[in-house]
């Protein structure tokens, strides 16, 4: 029996050429960016970090996931996206690791405050800060697997116009949390 008669197996895994992304393999951004675009818009860049750090896992493990609606419901995918971070790094040999879990919780704990009275609520602004270890971590892990990569998410001209944007506001709502009411 030659190879000539020996029909293709249905079952078998497909054969094709996966291409390497072009860029770096995780989303990671420069530092100062994640916080000052996390306070100027209200933590509303967290969301979009969020997106873009599960767009680039989708892309590398080509599993289907929604990276909008894992953004859109960040602070309960949070885990898993740091999770996912750590897997990688032990794949990697990257000796750092970030705590998957108590980021998670301070994330949803930090995105939760806006509810609370008055200036109280200020404290949410600083819910991008469980996103820096993990943005760190995207960091190290792109300079280790893509070291030609470029290593950061550098300012755009959208990210000038959001903080030309809302920066005003956020100074405008400082002020007006902070003026005696009127009699």
């Amino acid at each position: 029996m030659g190879a000539m008669d020996e029909a293709p197996n249905p079952y078998a895994t497909p054969k094709a050429a996966i291409a390497a992304p072009d860029g770096a393999p995780f989303f990671a951004t420069p530092t100062g960016k994640l916080a000052a675009l996390s306070v100027v818009t209200f933590s509303l860049y967290t969301v979009v970090w969020s997106y873009h750090s599960w767009k680039a896992l989708r892309a590398r493990f080509g599993k289907p996931i929604w990276p909008f609606w894992r953004a859109v419901f960040a602070p309960l995918w949070m885990y898993g996206l740091c999770d996912e971070l750590n897997r990688e790094a032990r794949e990697a040999a990257v000796a750092t690791q970030v705590a998957a879990g108590g980021l998670a919780v301070a994330y949803f704990v930090l995105n939760a405050l806006w509810r609370l009275p008055g200036a109280w609520s200020l404290f949410s602004l600083l819910s991008f800060l469980p996103l820096l270890p993990a943005n760190a971590l995207a960091r190290g892990l792109n300079e280790r697997l893509a070291p030609d990569a470029p290593p950061e998410v550098g300012w755009t001209p959208w990210n000038l116009v959001a903080l030309a944007a809302f920066g005003p506001l956020l100074v405008l709502a400082l002020i007006g949390m902070f003026l005696p009411p009127e009699p």
